[in-house]
Order: C-alpha cells, then structure tokens, then sequence
C-alpha cells in the first residue's frame, strides 16, 4: 500500500476513534441533561431547538467554504504562500460574514424570534445562540483545513479537546453553579449550557486561528480571486449540505404526529431514535473514510488515468469494508438492542435497524460517485440534484406511508428513508457517468450491496419465524435459541464477508499485513527513538 493510501487508512481509523468517543460522552453525559434536578424538560427541549439552530444556520456563514478548502488545497499546496492566502481568505471572509449575520438578527430579532424561537426570550439565549453560531463557523473551518492538509492527529486532538471542555464546563454550570445567580441572571440550567457551548466553541476556534498564524499556514487577508473561485465552487453545495442535514429529521417530523395523535407518549420516535443511535455506528465509520479520502482524492485526480484507476482501486476495498460493516449491524442489532435496551418497549427497534444498515450500504455508493461530481467545478452545482431530490422525496413518501394515506409508523420511515437513498445514489451515477467523471465498477458495487441484503434476510428471518410460529412469542434474551440464532448468524456473517470481499481478498490481507507492520514498526521507535515517534505522528 502506499504512502498515500497509508494516510487515508490512518486518518479514517482517526476520525472513526473521535467520532465514536465524542458520541459515547454524550451518552455518558444523558443521565445529567435529563435530570430535571439540575435542568427543566423546557430549558433543555429550548436547548436543543438553540443547538440545532446553530448546526443548520452556520451553512449561511460558513457558506460550505470548507468544503472548498479541501477541494482547492490540492491545487496550492506546493506554494506556502498560495496556501497562507486561501485559508487567510476563507477564514477572514467568514468572520466578516459572520458579524454581519449577527448585525442582521439583531436588527430585525423581534419577527425573527417569533418564527425560530417561539417562547425564548432573546437575551440571553438567542444572543448566545448567534455568538456560539459565529465561533462555531470558524471552527468547523479551521476542522476543514485540517482535512485537506490530511492531518489526522491534530484533527482528532482540536475535536476531543473541544468535546472534553464542553463536558467539563456544563457539569460545572449546571452542577456547581445551579443555584448561582449574578443580579438576574442564573449560571445554571440553560443559561449554564449555552455559556459552556458558546466558551468551548470560542476557545478552540480561536485556538485553531492562532495555531493556523504560527504555523505560518495562514494570514488574514482577502484575495478577491481566490475568494471567487472558491465561492463559486462553494455556493452551490450550500443547499445539497443543508438537504442532506434535514434528511435525518424528517421521520421524527411525522412520527411525533402520529404519537401525538395517538397518546403513545412519542414512542413511536423513541424507537426510531434508539434504531438511529444503533446504526449510528456505520455512519461514523462511513464518513470518517468519507472525510479522510477527500482530499486523497482530489490529489489522484489530477494524475489522469493512472490517478483513476488508483482511485476505483482503493475505494472498492473502502465500499467493502464498509458493506461488511453494515452487514454486522444488520445482523447483530437484534442482540445488542435485547442486551442493551432497558425497556422491552424498546426492542421493536432491532427490526429496523437492518433496513437502516442497508440504506448505509446504498449511501456507500452515492458517497464515492459524490466525490467525482464535487471534485469537477462544471459538475459540483449538481449535487443538489441528488440531495434535495432524495430529501423531497423522503418528505413525500414518508407522509404518505406514515401520516397522509398509511399508517405503517416505524416501518413507513425506515422503507422511505431507504427509497430515498437508492433514488440519491441512481442520481448521483447518472450524473457521474454522463459526465464521464469516473466509471466505478458498478456492477461490483450494486452486487456488494445485494449480497448485504441477501445475508441479513438470511440471517435474520429462518429462526426468528419459527420460534415466534411455534411459541407465539419473540426469541428471550440468553434463552436457548438467543445463541442458536447468534451461532447461526455468525455463520451467515462469515459466508456474506467472503462473498462481499470477492476477488479484491489478496489486497485485504495486504491492507492487514501492512497495518500490523506498520504497528510494530511504531513500538520499535516508541522504545528506541521518541523523536521519530513525534515525526511519525
């Protein structure tokens, strides 16, 4: 393997790490933010409407200017002072476009909080909300010039730090200083957690900007071409990353309708929640290689043909590892949902999970083909296409299976949302190829994603029909047939890897061999040689 294949393996083994720990202390930290004790059902619901403000509004700051950096970065990178000036240019810009958002909602706060924020006063929550909203913007920047640099390690170490204050700084505001008041002013509840949001956003995005200054890979300034091209490029992403981010919340905007009408206390949304969380895990690992191929990928393009075939050549090995992990969720969530789920009331959501596992799957390949269409300028305004069809037409198809004309609930969203990915990912073939971008080996990949299918339907219904025909009852967690249908599975499992990994077995034992290798290589200078270890870092 390559150096630069090495650092696309070792950079998605990164982001998957600080993804999965980043998830699991909120996790952790649930008991806290849900303990009326310490913080009111109201002020944490007002919390989260606040925080998902921020993730969908930055797009109108940052306008997906980072998205360009990892794009363009290729271009600059062998002139320093080229590569200060871009970053200097993006960054600059969006702290200026940032301040005048902030001069704008202020301005006109009254019809605005009206519309976003119906029952939360404006001082000092909303002003808050936007401060956060600025420093979160330059944050995700300086994240995004990490990435196209392709450095992991610092990547991980800004992103775990930023999670560890946050964590640290609402256990104090919301544990310590409860009861603490400055005139009118709580430091508690969710005045406590906004303050946390807002410091940790602020300390590590300003962190981020001078490390960028003296590293000297960065200085303020506006280069007036530079910031066209990269608008240019950027501007049309800025809907297709807002449709993908809306995606996730359109079953949860019929499934409260339909708990709300019905008097099931929102059980109907708990269950697909806890189903989301499950899978959550493929997405982490998905866009962790997603991220750290970018750029990799942008690098190869540029090298013609060879650059190509180098390309469809490790993404296959990239599609499959991520099919095999999908096909472990699908199969295993059955399990993990009875040993993990505190209320039986929970354990309907192992029946869908493997229908969220094979929607990943499907995304596998819209993921590779988007890649090709966001690397060509002509073609990155197309991606829209893609995404805001599938959002549309998750949004249709899941009203009428769940609210309008049916009412399948669970099942309703969990069918659409699959629909709406494979309809996503034909688009995004369709448009790669008319425009001859890159000819993935689509049948491989089409018959990856269907051996998935297969395996999991395989592995899922036999036992689980029979014992519910012959006792009229669910398989019992630990009972007998719990590991006969876990034996069973491992079996199914071990058969669908084989024939998803296909003829590409040589490169995965490579792939093995070279990170084993690589390990070793690393407790060799760890004990003989501190400064190499530093350097290989």
């Amino acid at each position: 393997m390559n150096d630069g294949r090495k650092k696309v393996a070792k950079n998605s083994v990164i982001y998957s790490v600080i993804s999965f720990l980043t998830k699991a202390l909120g996790m952790i930290m649930l008991p806290l933010y849900t303990n009326i004790k310490y913080i009111s059902g109201t002020e944490y619901g007002h919390y989260g409407v606040l925080s998902q403000f921020i993730f969908l509004a930055v797009f109108f700051i940052s306008l997906s200017l980072n998205n360009a950096a990892i794009r363009f970065y290729s271009d600059f990178k062998d002139d320093v002072e080229k590569v200060k000036r871009f970053f200097g240019t993006i960054m600059t810009f969006v702290v200026l476009l940032g301040g005048i958002v902030v001069v704008v909602f202020t301005l006109f706060r009254v019809p605005l909080c009206g519309l976003l924020f119906d029952g939360i006063p404006f001082l000092p929550n909303v002003a808050m909300t936007l401060a956060a909203l600025v420093f979160y913007a330059i944050y995700t920047m300086y994240q995004g010039f990490l990435q196209s640099m392709q450095e992991g390690t610092r990547f991980a170490r800004n992103g775990m730090g930023f999670a560890l204050l946050h964590v640290f700084l609402n256990i104090v505001f919301l544990v310590f200083c409860k009861d603490v008041r400055i005139g009118n002013f709580s430091l508690g509840g969710l005045n406590g957690m906004m303050i946390s949001l807002v410091a940790s956003y602020a300390t590590f995005s300003i962190i981020g900007v001078f490390e960028l200054i003296k590293r000297n890979e960065m200085k303020i300034c506006i280069d007036r071409e530079m910031l066209k091209i990269s608008l240019r490029y950027s501007i049309p992403l800025v809907p297709h990353s807002m449709a993908n981010n809306m995606a996730s919340y359109i079953p949860k905007l019929f499934l409260n309708k339909v708990d709300f009408a019905s008097g099931n206390l929102t059980i109907f949304t708990a269950i697909h929640s806890v189903a989301m969380q499950f899978s959550s895990a493929i997405d982490v690992c998905q866009s962790a290689i997603n991220n750290a191929q970018r750029p990799w990928f942008n690098e190869k393009m540029k090298h013609g043909d060879e650059g190509k075939r180098e390309i469809i050549d490790f993404t296959m090995i990239a599609m499959r590892l991520i099919v095999i992990v999908c096909l472990g969720v699908g199969l295993f969530s059955q399990e993990l949902v009875l040993v993990v789920a505190r209320s039986p009331a929970y354990y309907e959501a192992w029946k869908i999970i493997p229908f969220f596992a094979m929607t990943h799957a499907v995304k596998a390949v819209y993921y590779n083909h988007s890649l090709a269409i966001m690397y060509d300028v002509r073609t990155n305004k197309k991606m829209f296409i893609c995404s805001g069809s599938g959002t549309l037409f998750n949004f249709i198809v899941t009203g009428i299976l769940v609210w309008w004309v049916f009412d399948l609930g669970i099942w309703g969203s969990a069918i659409s949302f699959l629909l709406s990915r494979i309809l996503t990912a034909a688009l995004s073939i369709i448009i790669c190829r008319r425009h001859k971008l890159l000819m993935y080996p689509l049948r491989e990949m089409i018959m990856c994603v269907l051996v998935c299918g297969v395996a999991c339907a395989a592995g899922i219904l036999p036992i689980n029909w029979y014992v519910i025909a012959t006792t009229g009852e669910q398989i019992a967690l630990f009972s007998t047939m719990f590991f006969v249908n876990f034996a069973y599975k491992l079996v199914i499992f071990a058969a669908g890897t084989f024939l998803i990994v296909g003829d590409q077995r040589a490169e995965f034992v490579d792939f093995i061999k070279d990170l084993v290798t690589k390990k070793k290589k690393k407790a060799v200078a760890a004990s003989g040689d501190s400064e190499s270890e530093d350097q290989e870092q």
